[in-house]
């Protein structure tokens, strides 16, 4: 389906970089973001906090989130409500974070929201998943188009536009960066461990799009296992967008210190 543009013209104007929201407290999320209906998500603060969502065990969670600026600020890591879309004027740019899955299954996925309508009710997700917990990894990037903030997506990629899986040599690691690049038609994946010495990537193409500007924001789901499971992101952040993958080893290695920093307490 090819995306009308929205009418709504933009509040602010969002200058870049945004953040990393490290989360290290609540007013991190509650200040600059929104959520869906669902409202799993929970903050954890503290010296090594994260956005996470946590399923009880026998059926999968999920929540997700626009960034929005301009939102009254919630309490007690909440998120904010109302908003006047503030930041639907991100066109060309380059959205990552810090990643754990504490199970790692089909189910469980991490994911950004692209250029979001106003409502909310359509644009790109663009998500990660695991497919084990063993050398050689295998993961899967998908891309879905015209879903709103409180799409699910099914597990397999099923409803995706593009999908592909990939084997990920790499050893055993609990956080990983993963980052996302929309640049016109082009939608770039790239994911890395933590230390930034093996990765994969890859990038999908949508020729017939129209949406070229919208909002952003977050997607995080848990698996369905027989005990509790978390799925977790630290460092959300949103820069001009970083064209190779090359220059986002870069990146990641220019901000190791402050990883190094976090990785352990967010080790299940």
């Amino acid at each position: 389906m090819i995306f009308g543009v929205s009418a709504t013209m933009s509040q602010a104007v969002t200058t870049l970089p945004v953040g990393p929201f490290t989360f290290t407290n609540n007013s991190d999320y509650d200040n600059n973001f929104k959520e869906g209906t669902n409202g799993n998500l929970i903050v954890t603060p503290g010296a090594s906090g994260y956005l996470g969502v946590t399923s009880p065990g026998g059926s999968a969670a999920f929540g997700s989130a626009i960034y929005d600026t301009s939102v009254t600020p919630g309490t007690g890591g909440a998120g904010g409500t109302g908003g006047t879309n503030a930041n639907n004027d991100l066109s060309n740019f380059t959205v990552s974070s810090v990643i754990q899955f504490q199970n790692r299954a089909t189910t469980s996925t991490i994911g950004y929201f692209l250029r979001m309508n106003d409502d909310e009710t359509s644009g790109y997700l663009a998500t990660v998943s695991f497919f084990n917990t063993t050398a050689p990894l295998q993961v899967r990037f998908d891309l879905y188009r015209n879903v709103g903030l409180d799409y699910n997506p099914p597990a397999g990629g099923v409803d995706s536009f593009a999908t592909i899986a990939l084997n990920f040599t790499t050893s055993a690691a609990a956080n990983f960066n993963f980052s996302v690049t929309a640049n016109g038609d082009s939608f770039s994946f790239f994911l890395s461990n933590a230390g930034n010495t093996a990765s994969v990537s890859h990038t999908f193409t949508d020729a017939g799009t129209t949406t070229l500007t919208g909002q952003t924001g977050v997607f995080l789901r848990a698996s369905q296992q027989t005990g509790p499971s978390t799925t977790r992101m630290d460092n959300f952040t949103i820069t001009e967008p970083i064209p190779e993958p090359s220059s986002i080893l870069l990146l990641g290695s220019a901000t190791s210190l402050l990883m190094i920093r976090r990785r352990r307490a967010m080790q299940a």
